[in-house]
Formats: structure tokens, C-alpha cells, sequence
């Protein structure tokens, strides 16, 4: 039901309401929501990047979903990628898991290693992220 409501709702571009049902809805509201989220940055400065996809990361995360938050970004920074050959991206491994870090992006990395922090369930690793961070998420606001 949600997942029907969010596309209807993303189809009339009506974002808000759309990224309140996709967040509820099924595995295929994932690609709906990160390619929303991905359209309505194209229209901002490029700097914004880490803000549209924490529009679908976080309320994945809110409700207990971080397969869901997880494949949100990464949908979203492929598509990033893929649009962008000129960014700088370095990849890095932790145990079974490949990160992508945006040099120019530091907020886009947040959402990255935050994932990885939840994952492995260290509160220490994101007092150290939220710390490390503290400047880039204060900007943001």
C-alpha cells in the first residue's frame, strides 16, 4: 500500500509525502526513493549531495531498516558516480564490505562509515564519526 501511495505521490513530484510511504513500503521503494532523492539534488548545487541522500538514509534508519538505509545509498551514489566521472572517489574494505569515500564530499562520508558503525553496532566508532564530523554537521544544520 505504501509503495503504491509513494509512487503516485513521486510520479506528481509531490517529494514530501512521497518519501513518507516509499520509507514504509516494500524493496522495490528503495530504488524509487534514492532515484527521487537523486533528481531532486540534480536540481541543487553540487556540494548538496550528502543531504538528499540522508533524505532517504536516516528515516530507513528510524524505523529499524538498515538493509534499506545501506542500499539507499548505494543507489545513490552510484548514480552520483556514474553522472559525475570527474569525482574523485577511494574506495576501502572492512572485512567484507567496500566503502566509497568523496574527498570533497565529507557528509556523504559520514553517511558511509555511520552505515558501517550501525552495522557493526560501535558506539565508540560514532562518537568518534559524530566527532570527527561535528564541523560538516553543524554546517548542514
Amino acid at each position: 500500500m505504501h509503495h503504491v501511495a509513494g509512487s503516485i505521490y513521486a510520479e506528481e513530484h509531490d517529494t514530501y509525502d512521497a518519501e513518507r510511504h516509499l520509507t514504509l513500503g516494500t524493496k522495490e521503494s528503495v530504488d524509487l526513493l534514492a532515484r527521487l532523492e537523486y533528481d531532486w539534488y540534480t536540481a541543487d548545487d553540487s556540494h548538496t549531495a550528502a543531504l538528499y541522500a540522508a533524505r532517504a538514509v536516516f528515516p530507513y534508519l528510524l524505523v529499524g531498516n538498515i538493509r534499506d538505509a545501506s542500499n539507499s545509498l548505494q543507489l545513490f551514489t552510484t548514480r552520483l558516480s556514474e553522472s559525475n566521472k570527474s569525482l574523485s572517489i577511494q574506495n576501502i574494505m572492512s572485512g567484507n564490505t567496500s566503502i566509497g569515500l568523496y574527498p570533497s564530499l565529507p557528509l556523504l562520508n559520514f553517511l558511509s562509515l555511520l552505515l558501517l558503525a550501525i552495522q557493526k553496532g560501535s558506539a565508540d566508532l560514532f562518537r568518534q564519526l559524530k566527532s570527527h564530523y561535528v564541523i560538516h554537521i553543524k554546517e548542514a544544520g
